[in-house]
């Protein structure tokens, strides 16, 4: 005797996006689950990108004769006499980059908020809790929305002047940007492909009655 039974249809879990380490990251679970432009916006540090602040600080110093260049550390204890930088008029000065060591989050540049959907870093997790279904990237899911393919600068130069006058665009109608959005989850359904979960070997007997004669 065969019992049969539909088989499992698992219902997916909603868990946290996690880095290539296996640690939660924060930002862009919240921008998966419920999409925020501040996390879409490339251009969101282009004032800091202007000055230099988004990297490590490094002043050098150039003669105008020689050529030759010499690093100037931060600090007011690193000025000249005149409390200038450089030595007027022989040298010029040259800024490559004006982050604030003295402060953890600037020391490397001020970061940008933005999450790119091409960084392979934002794209080491895939949701896997039904393994019957194959998970794609972060980056195909926010090219599969109905936004379509876009350019993650909107096209304009790190230096453009129009940068400050212009629109943050809201693309959260996009279908698939939110590739992770929270759900419940409820038991898993029995609507599956027909399984034999158990048998049993079973031995009939037919009696029959026999009258007095």
């Amino acid at each position: 005797i065969a019992f049969v039974l539909p088989s499992a249809m698992m219902q997916p879990t909603w868990e946290s996006v996690k880095d290539a380490g296996g640690n939660i990251d924060h930002g862009l679970t919240y921008h998966r689950a419920h999409y925020d432009p501040q996390y879409d916006d490339y251009h969101d540090i282009h004032i800091q990108r202007w000055r230099t602040e988004d990297k490590p600080w490094k002043v050098v110093c150039v003669d105008r004769i020689t050529g030759a260049e010499r690093e100037v550390p931060f600090g007011k204890e690193h000025l000249n006499h005149d409390d200038e930088v450089c030595n007027d008029p022989y040298e010029y000065k040259k800024v490559l980059g004006q982050g604030d060591p003295t402060q953890f989050n600037t020391k490397d540049g001020i970061p940008s908020r933005f999450l790119d959907p091409n960084d392979p870093a934002n794209n080491a997790w895939r949701p896997d809790s039904v393994p019957g279904v194959k998970a794609q990237p972060w980056s195909a899911n926010y090219r599969d929305g109905e936004c379509g393919i876009r350019q993650v600068d909107d096209g304009k130069d790190n230096l453009d002047p129009s940068l400050p006058d212009r629109d943050v665009p809201d693309r959260g109608s996009c279908s698939n940007i939110a590739d992770n959005p929270t759900h419940r989850t409820v038991p898993d359904k029995l609507i599956g492909h027909e399984r034999v979960v158990e048998t049993r070997r079973a031995k009939f007997i037919a009696i029959s009655r026999l009258t007095d004669d």
